[in-house]
């Protein structure tokens, strides 16, 4: 497993992630894949100076239970439990 020894602040929803090698502002990451139901891996490019760096970011269980939350929050409600309401 790839440890890079970056372990990532928690910031306000739209900031972006700076360039580790510049500081430029890096707007999403290149490439994402779920590597398990707990864990998923970024790959960052800088476009400003080209610095490439892969970052895993393993999920707690609260974490987890809080996705869900907003995932159901979000999801639309039949009509019939909008007619039982």
């Amino acid at each position: 497993m790839l440890d890079t020894g970056f372990r990532a602040k928690t910031r306000a929803l739209g900031e972006l992630t700076p360039c580790a090698q510049c500081g430029e502002a890096i707007v999403a990451p290149t490439w994402s894949e779920h590597v398990n139901e707990r864990c998923v891996r970024h790959l960052w490019e800088c476009d400003a100076c080209g610095y490439v760096r892969v970052l895993q970011k393993p999920f707690t269980e609260a974490e987890l239970e809080n996705c869900l939350r907003t995932l159901i929050g979000t999801m639309p409600h039949s009509s019939s439990e909008q007619g039982a309401a």
